[in-house]
């Protein structure tokens, strides 16, 4: 009777111990928990660094899949909301007629005189540019071309008015002048475009500055034989954006637009005959032209708050 007593006492002891080893497992596991996030953020142990590596695959996935909607709502904004193009708030003053060109801008002011043309000059058209200058505040730019111009068509300056694009036209060409106003000097983009290549020069048109940089997009080649390109005027570097997949070249050019943050640039062209697209690049990718959209005639009409022509559009 008394051995089985002990036993029992014995028993009773091992499961009071056993009870209590069980609480001390119990009671320290917090710390265990407590401590495992600075063991996995110190990647001390090959568990925990798989569980974080596969927890930043997940991270990873969710952000590329919002980055991939974030794309891809951007592809899909309706090309017709106007609302999504630069354009710039300071007003225009134009005043044009048979004797004078005059433009305004913010503190920019161009100024073109027209006169008649020398006996030679006159075989080909009955004015020439006479006198062409830039003014901003106390500044003043006289800009030679040679030979004279017919007129200035067209001209836009930079978001923070360090530059002045301007294109002067002649019978069946045209050049594109760049002026620094922060220096007073001006370039022609003729000389460098025929500097890298580009000697087939008859328009040069159609163009707009970054509303966030000093990159100017431009359409230049023959007539009916159009590209797009891109000029940096700081660093004074181009370049040549192919055509959208299809299209050998453009027959004309109508409109370039910037989107708001300057990161792409949008433009309606002809191809084929008698049909406006509206196109895009991104300046991240530049080689890839999207197609847009095909325009009708009143569709086409929308965007003449784009244009940069000193006359007034019929």
């Amino acid at each position: 009777m008394k051995r089985f007593v002990s036993m029992s006492v014995l028993l009773v002891l091992m499961m009071s111990l056993a009870a209590c080893g069980g609480g001390d497992k119990s009671g320290s596991d917090p710390a265990a928990d407590t401590a495992k996030p600075d063991t996995a953020a110190n990647g001390s142990t090959a568990g925990n660094n798989e569980n974080k590596s596969g927890q930043d695959d997940k991270d990873a996935a969710v952000d590329n899949t919002n980055g991939s909607e974030g794309s891809s709502s951007a592809d899909e904004a309706d090309p017709m909301d106007l609302s999504q193009y630069s354009v710039s708030d300071k007003p225009i003053e134009k005043e044009d007629d048979k004797s004078h060109i005059l433009w305004k801008q913010g503190s920019v002011t161009l100024k073109a005189t027209l006169g008649k043309p020398t006996a030679q000059e006159r075989l080909e058209t009955s004015q020439v540019v006479t006198s062409l200058s830039v003014e901003q505040n106390d500044r003043h730019i006289d800009i030679k071309l040679d030979p004279r111009p017919y007129s200035i068509p067209n001209a836009e300056l930079s978001a923070d008015e360090s530059y002045l694009a301007l294109s002067a036209t002649y019978l069946e060409t045209s050049t594109l002048v760049i002026v620094d106003l922060r220096n007073g000097t001006y370039t022609t983009l003729n000389q460098l475009l025929e500097k890298n290549g580009k000697t087939k020069l008859e328009v040069l048109q159609t163009f707009s500055w970054s509303p966030q940089s000093h990159v100017l997009a431009f359409s230049y080649g023959l007539i009916s034989e159009l590209s797009l390109g891109l000029y940096d005027a700081d660093q004074q570097t181009l370049t040549f954006i192919g055509a959208a997949e299809g299209v050998p070249h453009y027959i004309s050019t109508s409109y370039i637009m910037w989107g708001k943050e300057g990161q792409s640039v949008s433009f309606i062209a002809e191809y084929p005959s008698d049909q406006m697209k509206l196109y895009r690049f991104g300046l991240a990718d530049p080689s890839k032209v999207n197609a847009l959209k095909d325009l009708t005639r009143e569709e086409f009409d929308k965007f003449r708050k784009f244009s940069n022509y000193i006359p007034e559009l019929p």
